[in-house]
């Protein structure tokens, strides 16, 4: 009865919050239809263009210059990368779409520079910027913010994206994570093939950082308890992309590439970037069942196929099961297995990949827009 009597509490005060999220919604509606209206202006221009320039910031060594305008797109498409706003108001490049990373404007304190952001309208009144969000699955406010700032809004996981439709009316479909931090497809498979046929520790690798408040702290730690001989890490700092050197990425994959399987625990329901970053390593991830929107990403037949061991959501004997299973499927296909699982992610999972859809994406979104 106890139990019932807290449910119907903690429900009602779930009601009271969505009741009070669509008021502050109503008060924005105006702005978002002025917004709206000034998106779809940017977008009918881009459906005439047959000529595409793109910016994109903080995603250097990752060949986007050279591969995202080989591919196949109805027009032509020029690509620059630029160290960030600054860079490209200098450059003399004035593009036509600019793509933002929610990543590149937060400092190690935690807080977010948005002037670029602010001042992108007024610099390149033409453009269409897109900010891509990273982290809108637990930082709320930040994430509310640069989609009121932008023009076209990019949810990274499926997880906690629908507040994001009260300050735009474009939030598109969630554009996963995809494998980056060691560099492009170039330097990635170089590095994999060098060092495919070293020697691999059973020991269960995982870092994951410390973000307070989180339920994954004790799991990742009652795993350390569980099994003593692992290479689970709880580490302080947060790191970005840009945060790693050529030398440093390299060294980085190398150490992924020296153990067979890895774990996985998503701060709330989202799809970690490492499920793909231990894939591209060779290694067989275990991940749990409870990640929203996976089996779009990796279906279950491609599951079974790489493989993709599954394990019951913060419950420790279940990761131990996992892992004796990962072993045992790695030990069985050996080299072979993972190049398989490398593959998939070299072919299909790279940054240069998700920058790719997210630009068919906007030209098919303009084919339809109507001013």
């Amino acid at each position: 009865m106890a139990l019932g009597e807290g449910l119907t509490e903690q429900l009602a005060a779930v009601v009271r919050a969505q009741r009070q999220q669509w008021e502050f919604g109503v008060g924005l509606l105006d702005l978002r239809a002025l917004k709206a209206t000034m998106t779809r202006t940017k977008l009918a221009a881009i459906r005439a263009k047959r000529h595409l320039r793109i910016a994109t910031f903080q995603l250097d060594d990752l060949d986007l210059e050279r591969n995202v305008p080989a591919c196949d797109f109805p027009v032509s498409v020029e690509l620059r990368n630029f160290d960030g706003f600054n860079t490209l108001c200098d450059s003399g490049f004035v593009p036509d779409l600019a793509l933002y990373r929610s990543h590149q404007f937060w400092h190690i304190d935690g807080s977010y520079d948005l002037r670029a952001l602010s001042e992108a309208p007024h610099l390149f009144a033409d453009c269409l910027n897109l900010i891509w969000l990273w982290d809108h699955h637990h930082d709320f406010e930040g994430s509310f913010k640069m989609a009121l700032l932008a023009d076209v809004v990019l949810p990274m996981h499926e997880t906690g994206a629908d507040y994001l439709k009260i300050a735009n009316d474009f939030v598109f479909a969630a554009v996963p994570a995809a494998s980056a931090q060691w560099g492009g497809r170039a330097l990635v498979h170089e590095v994999f093939e060098a060092n495919a046929q070293r020697p691999r520790s059973d020991r269960l690798y995982g870092g994951f950082v410390e973000y307070s408040t989180f339920r994954r702290n004790d799991f990742i730690r009652s795993c350390m308890a569980a099994i003593p001989d692992h290479a689970l890490a709880l580490i302080k700092q947060v790191r970005d992309i840009q945060h790693f050197g050529a030398a440093s990425r390299r060294e980085r994959l190398v150490e992924w590439m020296g153990h067979k399987c890895s774990l996985v625990c998503a701060l709330t329901a989202d799809i970690p970037i490492r499920i793909l970053d231990g894939l591209l390593a060779g290694q067989i991830p275990l991940v749990p069942h409870n990640l929203n929107g996976f089996d779009r990403l990796i279906s279950p037949r491609q599951q079974r196929e790489l493989p993709v061991v599954r394990y019951d959501a913060f419950d420790v004997a279940s990761v131990k099961a996992a892992w004796q299973l990962a072993l045992a499927l790695y030990d069985r296909d050996g080299v072979e297995g993972a190049e398989r699982r490398h593959r998939f992610v070299l072919e299909g999972h790279l940054m240069e990949h998700r920058v790719i859809d997210i630009v068919l994406t906007v030209l098919n979104v303009a084919q339809a827009a109507l001013v």
